[in-house]
C-alpha cells in the first residue's frame, strides 16, 4: 500500500512553505520542493532519481531562467540552461540517455498555430527544425536515433535534419479515413518497436482501433474492444502494455485500464474497471501494482477521487488526491511521482502539486 512522502503545492504565486493537507487512508503529508510559480503538466524521473518537471512556470526555486522545465535534485530546484524558449503550453516531455531531454510545446506566435520540439543536450537547448503544424502530445526516441512526435497532425519522424510524415494504419474502407488521426501516446518496446495510441479511425467497424504496434517494418492494429479514445500507454515489467482510456458521452462506455500484448487487448487477464471519466496516466509500480490517475471521481460505482491502484486482483481508491491527475512516473527506488491539480486555493487560484507515493 502507498503513502505520500512528498507533497508539493504549486500556486499562481511563489510559495515558501508547505500547505499541510488533511489526508486519510494510506496518505500522509510530508515535505515538498517549493518554488514553482505555475502549473506542472508533465513529469519524469531520471536514472539517478532526479525529478524533471515541465509546465508553464517561469521560476523554480528563485531561478528566473528556469522556464518551463526544471530539475529537482532532492534538495533544490535546478534550471536547465535558460529553458526551451517561449511556450504558451508544454505538452510533452521525454527523457533521453545521459540526462538529455526532449520537450514539446505550443509556440506563442498567434499567427501560426503549431508546436516546437526542443532538445536539451546537457548544456543548451536546440530546436528540432522549424516546428510542427499542430499540438504535439507525445514524444519517443527509437534505438536508431530517430525521434518520433505524435499529435493532432498524426505522426512525424525527425531524421536528424527534418520532420517527415509517417503513414498510420487507417483501414482503406473506413468511413473516417479522411479524418486526421490524433496520437496521444507513444511507447518504445524493449525490442525497439513502437506503440502508438490515440484515434486512428472512429467509425464502425473500426471504432475499436485505438492502439497500433510498429515492429520495425510495418504496423499491426491492436484489436479487441478499446472503444474509447486512448489517453495513455505504459509498459509493464514483463513487456505487457497498459492502456488507459476515457469515458464517452455514451453511458455504455467507461474509462478503463487494459492490459494486453502487442496483438490483442484480451491476451492478458482483464482489469475490470468502470471509471466515470478519463484515465490520463497509468504506470506499473515495482511490486506489480498498477497505478491509474485522471479526472475520474468514481470507480465501479464507488467514490474514487482521481487516483486508484490495482492491487491483489482488484481496484482500490487512493484517498487524499485533491484534484485531477495529469501525469505519473515511476522512480528507480520504487516511488511513484504524481502530478495533479486541485480546483482552487483559498484565494481562488488554481493549484498544482507533486506527490510521491511509496509502498510501505
Amino acid at each position: 500500500m502507498y503513502k505520500v512522502l512528498l507533497h508539493c503545492w504549486l500556486v499562481g504565486l511563489l510559495m515558501g512553505g508547505c500547505r499541510a493537507a488533511k489526508t486519510q487512508g494510506h496518505w500522509r503529508p510530508g515535505n515538498h520542493p517549493p518554488g514553482l510559480n505555475g502549473p506542472v503538466t508533465a513529469v519524469l524521473v531520471q536514472a539517478n532519481g532526479d525529478i524533471v518537471a515541465g509546465g508553464t512556470f517561469t521560476d523554480a526555486g528563485g531561478h528566473s531562467t528556469a522556464d518551463y522545465v526544471a530539475r529537482w535534485d532532492g534538495h533544490h530546484w535546478q534550471p536547465l540552461g535558460e529553458g526551451p524558449g517561449p511556450l504558451t503550453q508544454l505538452t510533452a516531455l521525454h527523457s533521453l540517455p545521459n540526462g538529455q531531454l526532449l520537450v514539446a510545446g505550443i509556440r506563442p506566435d498567434a499567427n501560426q498555430m503549431g508546436s516546437v520540439v526542443t532538445h536539451w543536450d546537457g548544456r543548451r537547448w536546440q530546436p528540432l527544425g522549424t516546428g510542427l503544424p499542430a499540438t504535439v502530445r507525445a514524444l519517443a526516441a527509437l534505438p536508431s536515433g530517430d525521434i518520433w512526435a505524435g499529435g493532432d497532425f498524426g505522426l512525424r519522424r525527425w531524421d536528424g535534419h527534418r520532420w517527415q510524415a509517417l503513414a498510420l494504419p487507417i483501414p482503406a474502407d473506413s468511413a473516417s479515413q479522411f479524418i486526421a488521426p490524433s496520437i496521444t501516446a507513444l511507447v518504445v518496446t524493449p525490442d525497439g518497436g513502437v506503440l502508438a495510441g490515440g484515434r486512428f479511425a472512429c467509425c464502425k467497424p473500426y471504432y475499436d482501433v485505438a492502439v497500433a504496434h510498429w515492429d520495425g517494418r510495418r504496423w499491426h492494429l491492436l484489436r479487441g474492444g478499446v472503444n474509447s479514445f486512448v489517453s495513455c500507454l505504459a509498459l509493464g515489467h514483463s513487456g505487457e502494455i497498459l492502456v488507459g482510456t476515457g469515458a464517452s458521452d455514451n453511458s455504455s462506455s467507461w474509462g478503463n485500464v487494459w492490459r494486453a500484448d502487442t496483438t490483442n487487448i484480451f491476451s492478458q487477464p482483464p482489469l475490470p474497471a468502470r471509471f466515470n471519466d478519463y484515465v490520463y496516466a497509468v504506470v506499473m509500480a515495482a511490486n506489480g501494482d498498477i497505478i491509474a490517475g485522471g479526472s475520474f471521481t468514481s470507480l465501479n460505482g464507488a467514490p474514487a477521487s482521481y487516483l486508484a491502484h490495482w492491487h491483489s486482483g482488484s481496484w482500490q481508491a487512493l484517498s487524499g488526491q485533491g484534484g485531477p491527475v495529469q501525469a505519473l512516473a515511476a522512480a528507480p527506488n520504487g516511488d511513484i511521482v504524481v502530478v495533479g491539480s486541485s480546483s482552487t486555493s483559498n484565494d481562488g487560484l488554481a493549484m498544482w502539486h507533486i506527490n510521491i507515493l511509496r509502498d510501505r
